[in-house]
């Protein structure tokens, strides 16, 4: 009686599965099969194999299209995944890259429309290898893109730090030259000026110092004024002369210059005067100001290298928001 029991037990369960799952689930007419498969779906999404592009291309592409359809938002990011992989993973970035020209983020431009062949074509190349052993999703893909933009943005920015370590360098060294010739130019020095105004025109005669080792063959000079007797801020610069000597003048001596000045806007105030340049009877020559422009040019070229380091990131994701 027992055995007979747990058999008709057991009937009765059989009769009830099979009654269940021949007859709808109570709460809708949706088959529960069809409800986790669409649940594995979502959790495991499809997966796209093959060893050439041909195959690729039919995976990839109905189910492209089918997700523009469903989500528009998430489409868009697969689509630009694809392109930041297609463009960022073969990046190269040097030095001499940044030496030609700093970074102008363009690099999506000219991607062709994504269900194309050419478009899903180039991504396969460059992405063949993973293509063809384990495959890609359209989450990986994602994921991967956002992964060699963070590596394109490391490499830019390395690379431009090199670049600037560079440019500190050189700009040193025009510091250096510009302090040389501070000092050439400070060994010439004027002694007492004595001025004669005759209406607009200063007539001035000053003793005047070669400290330097060369004889000189011509002295530029800059003459300028302060409005008080206080010497306050910079002078105002009233006007230049180039001074060309008969004789050379010598090193280590002194001379006399007189030198006339144009200064309609002079009225009084004490005189200065400064070496700027400056010819050798050896025929080398030198401007005070030489290094000014080189210097501002390298000053100029750092700043718009650490603007570019500061901002790749976000050219980088200014850049991928025009695709597609």
């Amino acid at each position: 009686m027992i055995k007979f029991g747990r058999m008709m037990t057991r009937v009765a369960l059989l009769s009830f599965v099979t009654v269940m799952t021949g007859a709808c689930w109570p709460g809708g007419d949706s088959d529960p099969a069809d409800d986790i498969e669409a649940e594995l779906s979502e959790k495991y999404p499809a997966v796209f194999k093959a060893d050439a592009v041909g195959p690729f291309l039919s995976q990839i592409r109905p189910e492209l299209r089918d997700l523009r359809y469903a989500d528009r938002e998430e489409y868009t990011s697969v689509v630009r995944g694809m392109a930041q992989i297609m463009r960022l993973k073969p990046l190269t970035v040097t030095v001499e890259d940044m030496r030609q020209d700093l970074p102008e983020v363009d690099m999506y431009e000219g991607l062709s429309d994504p269900f194309s062949s050419e478009f899903l074509s180039s991504f396969y190349e460059v992405e063949a290898e993973r293509i063809g052993n384990g495959g890609v999703t359209f989450e990986s893909i994602k994921t991967m893109g956002a992964a060699h933009q963070e590596n394109a943005v490391t490499k830019y920015r390395n690379a431009l730090l090199r670049y600037l370590e560079d440019l500190r360098a050189k700009r040193e060294t025009l510091v250096e030259k510009d302090e040389q010739l501070e000092e050439v130019f400070a060994l010439i020095s004027f002694i007492q000026p004595q001025v004669d105004q005759d209406d607009d025109t200063l007539r001035i005669n000053v003793q005047t110092r070669n400290g330097t080792e060369q004889d000189l063959s011509s002295l530029g000079i800059t003459v300028a004024a302060w409005e008080t007797e206080e010497r306050f801020g910079e002078p105002e610069v009233l006007g230049t002369r180039i001074v060309s000597f008969d004789t050379p003048f010598a090193a280590g001596n002194d001379r006399f210059l007189d030198v006339s000045i144009n200064a309609p806007g002079y009225e009084s105030g004490p005189i200065s005067i400064t070496a700027t340049q400056l010819t050798s009877e050896a025929g080398l020559s030198f401007e005070r100001s030489a290094m000014e422009k080189p210097l501002r040019i390298a000053e100029d070229m750092i700043n718009d290298a650490e603007r570019a380091r500061r901002s790749i990131q976000n050219d980088l994701t200014r850049a991928l928001t025009d695709f597609p």
